[in-house]
């Protein structure tokens, strides 16, 4: 369980667990980070300057695993045939999609629907029901003075659930579901000031109807567009279980060439054939397990000769694009023969060589 405490608010906590587990994959333990709340995003434009902003918000409002402190306010379908009566549009949006910004449910929805029916909107002003509250309670709230205040938690039965004459929890503990193999979680309690589906609804309810309001529903999608977005930020945090420790990544040698190297020590052209006296160039290509060239790696690679014995050891680095450029100057008596440049051993902080020896081979002539 988790304990959390705080001020009754109308704006946004909600819980957020990393989760971490090992899996084993053809023997090698492969460690894997599992988000299990994680978001959603929306493009959308400055309503003045035109600058492209991603709009971030929580993947699934209502997953059973989403855990929000915040009010929901709704209106009833008997208010809503009342305010239809009162000569409000039918039309008159009451909520819109999130991501594509169209009106999604209508005051005239609403009438239509059976009595005992409501839905929950951001129409503040218009609302008579409050269909869900979870905040957590300030210290020391007292059943019968919130109630008197219409400020008692919905449903009723949380925190204590103290009824009659008791003062409610100014606490939260639940418990958090992990997935299986999980062994290690990063608990955070976040708070927001004003989420994206507010600020849209604001925006897109203004229909200019007012001429002094008229673009208040931009000016308000514009500052806090280029405010941060009310972006969430870390209250509190935990962590579940013992923190794993992440295997070292693995370094190969993805590749093995042989050059002939000019009089300025360039690396001239391919070949595998060679005279006494002359430079053998032997270029080894580093790379991580996902592919990627490593730089700054230490290659060591011993020249054997047919015989099996080592002729000279090199040493090289590699260079941004993972290439390390190793050299040996044969001599003029060198024995004639086949060679084989074998890779001895890479090193690189933070890094394990887990290839097998590569090699390629060549000829004197």
């Amino acid at each position: 369980s988790f304990t959390t405490r705080s001020q009754k608010s109308f704006f946004l906590l909600w819980m957020k667990m990393k989760t971490f587990r090992f899996l084993d994959l053809d023997n090698n333990n492969l460690f894997k980070r599992v988000i299990e709340m994680s978001g959603f995003s929306v493009a959308i434009n400055h309503p003045f300057d035109g600058t492209p902003y991603n709009v971030e918000s929580i993947l699934d409002l209502d997953d059973t695993n989403t855990k929000i402190y915040e009010a929901h306010y709704a209106m009833t379908q008997e208010w809503a045939t009342q305010l239809v009566d009162l000569g409000y549009p039918a039309n008159l949006p009451l909520s819109f999609d999130r991501e594509t910004g169209n009106a999604d449910y209508t005051l005239g929805s609403l009438v239509s629907q059976p009595s005992g029916t409501y839905h929950e909107t951001f129409h503040f002003a218009l609302n008579n029901k409050v269909a869900k509250d979870n905040r957590i309670p300030p210290y020391g709230l007292q059943y019968d003075e919130a109630g008197k205040r219409n400020a008692l938690p919905v449903p009723a039965n949380q925190y204590g659930g103290p009824g009659t004459g008791g003062v409610y929890n100014y606490w939260d503990e639940f418990a958090l579901t992990s997935p299986a193999g999980a062994v290690y979680a990063t608990i955070d309690l976040l708070y927001q000031p004003t989420s994206w589906e507010y600020i849209q609804f604001l925006w897109k309810a203004n229909n200019g109807q007012n001429a002094f309001l008229a673009n208040e529903g931009l000016n308000l999608l514009a500052a806090w567009l280029s405010t941060g977005m009310a972006q969430p930020y870390v209250m509190a945090s935990t962590t579940w279980g013992a923190a794993p420790v992440p295997p070292t990544p693995g370094m190969l040698v993805s590749g093995m060439e042989t050059w002939s190297v000019g009089r300025k020590g360039t690396f001239d052209i391919l070949s595998s054939t060679f005279k006494r006296g002359d430079t053998v160039g032997i270029r080894s290509v580093i790379q991580d397990e996902f592919s990627q060239p490593l730089s700054g790696a230490q290659v060591f690679v011993d020249i054997v000769d047919q015989g099996g014995q080592i002729v000279i050891s090199l040493q090289g680095f590699t260079d941004t694009n993972g290439l390390a450029d190793l050299t040996w100057k044969t001599s003029r008596k060198q024995t004639l023969g086949n060679y084989t440049a074998v890779t001895a051993d890479a090193i690189k902080n933070g890094y394990q060589y887990t290839d097998t020896a590569q090699n390629i081979s060549f000829v004197i002539q």
